[in-house]
């Protein structure tokens, strides 16, 4: 695509946003969605570094921010419900 990885993963998170998309599993393995959901607490302003310091870099900060976001879209979507 001639697209910077973080280019993409911009796009990414955007359309998880706008199309509120709740289920990662598309983009995160499993084992890893469990591990972070598992940490989610460490982040409570939203900031992700608590998470990614807590595995020590093994899980990128983009697999962080694509569970953390569609947790956050299923947490929006459980208050408008």
């Amino acid at each position: 695509m001639g697209r910077a990885t973080s280019t993409v993963m911009g796009y990414l998170n955007d359309y998880l946003r706008h199309d509120k998309i709740t289920d990662s599993s598309a983009w995160v393995d499993e084992s890893i969605r469990s591990r972070i959901t598992s940490q989610l607490h460490l982040s409570d302003d939203g900031r992700l570094k608590p998470i990614y310091e807590h595995f020590g870099g093994e899980i990128s900060y983009d697999l962080i921010r694509i569970v953390v976001t569609c947790h956050e879209n299923t947490l929006q979507k459980a208050n408008v419900d």
